[in-house]
């Protein structure tokens, strides 16, 4: 008998349809079995059912991207290739809510792609939902955002984070105030009244109940005194730059907070605090307080302005955050000099990196600290590293800020001070100290060690630790009784894990 039947036309229609449903009901299998059955877990159980939970759904999207490539949605197939970020070594990922949501489906594989996201996202609230009643905070507020990367819509997730959905939309609560008073978020211009916004676009401004021309108005803004003023969720920000270049920086201060907020959850957030607000019956009262910034149109007016404030500092500085007066200073690089704006760039992360840890709870001034200064310092030449990506913001990497020169001054230059003196450095050894340049350089390599290492094992005490120091409970031994390591163990790993990157760059 001849068994090489023709294939029938239904048969070419119903078979990718039955491909399909497949991948959706492995996918429906996979969310609940992964799950079913594991008790609230310690961090270490909850971080491998992560793991686990992830690559499995990696294997499931990387099998219907070839779906895709068979059905010819090859735009779809390319999209979902890339639709995970690219893991390296020695640095931290952390997503972008998506606004998927927004813009409806046109195929029946764009159909299905979202709902596998959207179980996916189901899985990792769960285990995000686990995290908080277990006291896992620096664990259940990153694995939020993740949830919102794969499912933007996701109510459970957007309501913990004191979000509400306006004309379809979700937002925080002050942009809902201010939506809900006729004001309209623009990118070059910020909040701005809904009727104003098209005789700005045509370069008209609106100043003290009259219209003026933009140029008018740079020259009315053109001292600090009588800036523009940006506000955001988080930041005031006064500016003789421009309207733009204060929006564009304010937006990215906002981008900064979210990745600041999720790496240093244990920081600003008790357990009790992350229970209650999971639980979504703890309304935090709002805080009217805003991060304040000055940004300056150049250097000059930058250190003008900085002479009167703190005598002796102009000229010596890109950028500086003042403890005492609660702001931060900067000022626009030269337009034509990249050099100069990656320096800005820096400079902004580092300064808005002190800002935070100074300013999300009650602290004492670090610039009197008599110990364990080297940390503030190294933290925020780790936070220098925050780089872009489409799927959200990448710390660290074996070549990334300061590393790989920390990596030299040991294995070159055999220049290394051991943790146990280092964490004696008070902020004037250390600010004063004629090799200052080079202990920045390691203390920016010792905090990517204690964030990164052995995927991050060091992270949760390195966190408890900048609490300690901001607290003004910081003691010589703080450090090694949090990571429950001799000082000689730690300067070992430390070196161990500079040799295990020389070289490394994409983890396969």
């Amino acid at each position: 008998m001849n068994r090489n039947f023709p294939i029938l036309k239904w048969q070419t229609k119903v078979q990718p349809i039955i491909a399909r449903l497949i991948i959706l009901k492995i996918c429906l299998c996979y969310s609940f079995v992964s799950l079913a059955g594991e008790p609230l877990g310690t961090q270490a159980s909850l971080a491998d059912r992560y793991a686990r939970a992830t690559e499995s759904f990696q294997k499931q999207i990387h099998a219907f991207a070839k779906q895709c490539l068979i059905d010819q949605e090859t735009t779809l197939a390319d999209r979902i290739k890339r639709f995970f970020p690219e893991r390296t070594t020695a640095s931290l990922f952390y997503f972008l809510p998506s606004d998927d949501y927004l813009t409806p489906s046109q195929t029946e594989n764009e159909k299905l792609f979202i709902e596998l996201r959207r179980k996916h996202a189901q899985v990792l609230m769960q285990l995000a939902q686990e995290a908080a009643t277990a006291g896992q905070v620096g664990l259940a507020i990153p694995l939020l955002y993740e949830a919102l990367y794969f499912d933007g819509n996701l109510i459970e997730a957007r309501e913990i984070l004191g979000q509400k959905k306006i004309e379809g939309r979700w937002v925080s609560e002050h942009a809902a105030e201010r939506l809900t008073r006729g004001l309209v978020w623009d990118d070059q211009f910020g909040w701005i009244s809904k009727d104003h916004l098209e005789r700005y676009q045509e370069d008209e401004r609106f100043f003290r109940g009259r219209w003026i021309s933009s140029r008018e108005d740079a020259r009315r803004h053109q001292e600090i005194r009588n800036g523009w003023k940006v506000e955001t969720d988080h930041y005031e920000i006064t500016t003789n730059v421009s309207i733009e270049a204060g929006v564009d920086l304010a937006q990215k201060l906002e981008a900064f907070y979210s990745v600041w907020s999720q790496l240093f959850a244990g920081y600003y957030l008790s357990k009790k605090s992350a229970v209650k607000q999971f639980s979504r019956t703890h309304i935090q009262a709002k805080d009217k307080k805003k991060h304040k910034i000055y940004y300056f149109r150049n250097r000059s007016d930058y250190d003008q302005s900085l002479a009167k404030i703190q005598p002796g500092i102009a000229g010596k500085t890109l950028g500086v955050y003042l403890e005492n007066i609660k702001t931060a200073y900067f000022f626009a690089p030269n337009a034509e000099s990249d050099e100069e704006k990656e320096l800005s760039q820096i400079t902004i992360w580092h300064e808005a990196t002190h800002q935070l840890f100074a300013e999300r709870i009650p602290t004492r001034k670090v610039s009197g600290l008599k110990n364990n200064f080297w940390f503030v310092e190294g933290i925020a030449c780790f936070l220098e590293t925050l780089q872009r990506e489409d799927q959200g913001w990448r710390l660290g990497g074996v070549r990334a800020g300061r590393l790989p020169t920390a990596r030299i001054r040991v294995e070159r230059d055999h220049f290394y001070i051991p943790f146990a003196e280092v964490v004696g450095y008070g902020a004037n050894e250390m600010l004063r100290n004629p090799q200052y340049r080079t202990l920045y350089t390691q203390a920016a390599g010792q905090a990517a060690f204690l964030m990164t290492a052995k995927n991050g094992i060091f992270r949760p005490a390195a966190i408890e630790y900048l609490r300690a120091i901001y607290r003004g409970r910081g003691k010589r031994d703080t450090l090694s009784n949090l990571t429950t390591k001799s000082f000689t163990a730690l300067d070992q790993e430390y070196r161990d894990f500079l040799l295990g990157i020389s070289g490394e760059s994409t983890v396969e």
